[in-house]
């Protein structure tokens, strides 16, 4: 699920908390930032790997400009046919994929909006034919035509990309695409449960931290330390590692074991001496430990690194 382009690729710090967050008051901070990555990725690579395959042949035309891929023309010759014939199925199905897939790559928010509403137009009335050809791809592309148009559609982006599970059509991104809009409705439970689905079709790294990080804020956290071990395993990116050897610590550190939560920020800080929240949770276990000189040094350089680290500050102050 990796950005072709590399332009989502998260390292060198460039996906950070907010100054002055530390983890256990804003681990969910970094998680909104990851979906959000997530979500970048997600749909950049979904245009390149998730195209249906056309099952239709009374209009060779138009599947074949489908399989090339060229989608403004593709409008144009149904806009044709839709003159003459103005419900016309494969018309309407061909060129509401070719809207879907034409928005993804628009940079405008707007411009985007407004092709995911032309998809979506076109697949509703596709869809009053009742025929029974690409009907799991139509569920499948309308679902995600919906979720691009925002969290007031993610019902129907549910609705419509459970029905094509439903009827067999499983895609690379089904999963995942559902996991963030039972996300964004803060529907966790529901999240987690597409994101095992998801890193069981794809286990890449930033998938195993997400659903890492869901799992946390419903208080699977047994199943969370295994997806950030998992993570930590396979991800070749430093950051996106430390985080996850960050949260990972936060765990152990909230079960009582001590000993390897310590191991993990020293993991941590040996690769990167600057990483506050690594110091501000050596700082807690050395308090949990009841050795408050130690503890008060750790945050002491959590807030040299974050002036603002608002945890570290008001364990100072507590302590």
């Amino acid at each position: 699920m990796r950005d072709p382009e590399g332009r989502f690729r998260i390292s060198g710090g460039a996906i950070k908390a907010p100054n002055g967050i530390a983890p256990i008051t804003a681990f969910l901070a970094v998680a909104v930032l990851l979906v959000g990555v997530l979500a970048s990725i997600l749909f950049l690579s979904g245009r390149l790997s998730s195209l249906p395959m056309v099952r239709l042949g009374s209009n060779v035309e138009l599947a074949r400009l489908w399989e090339a891929q060229e989608y403004g023309e593709l409008i144009e010759r149904a806009d044709l046919r839709l003159e003459e014939r103005t419900l016309d199925y494969e018309s309407l199905l061909l060129s509401g994929f070719a809207y879907f897939y034409l928005g993804i790559d628009q940079i405008d928010t707007e411009t985007q909006l407004d092709y995911m509403t032309e998809a979506v137009i076109r697949l509703r009335k596709a869809k009053l034919h009742g025929r029974s050809e690409m009907q799991s791809e139509l569920n499948y592309i309308l679902g995600k035509s919906y979720f691009h148009k925002g969290v007031y559609y993610d019902d129907l982006a549910i609705e419509y990309l459970a029905a094509s599970l439903d009827d067999g059509y499983i895609s690379m991104d089904t999963h995942e695409y559902l996991a963030l809009a039972h996300a964004r409705r803060k529907e966790y439970e529901e999240s987690v449960y597409h994101l095992e689905r998801a890193v069981e079709l794809n286990p890449e790294d930033l998938l195993y931290y997400t659903l890492g990080t869901t799992r946390m804020q419903i208080g699977h956290n047994e199943e969370a330390q295994q997806s950030f071990r998992e993570a930590v395993r396979i991800t070749s990116d430093e950051y996106l590692k430390q985080q996850s050897q960050i949260r990972l610590g936060e765990l152990l550190k909230m079960n009582g074991d001590y000993d390897e939560a310590e191991e993990q920020m020293r993991l941590v800080l040996r690769d990167n001496p600057q990483a506050a929240d690594a110091h501000f949770i050596l700082g807690e276990i050395y308090s949990a430990r009841g050795d408050r000189e130690r503890a008060r040094y750790e945050w002491r350089e959590a807030v040299r690194i974050e002036p603002r680290h608002v945890d570290a500050l008001q364990s100072l102050q507590n302590n």
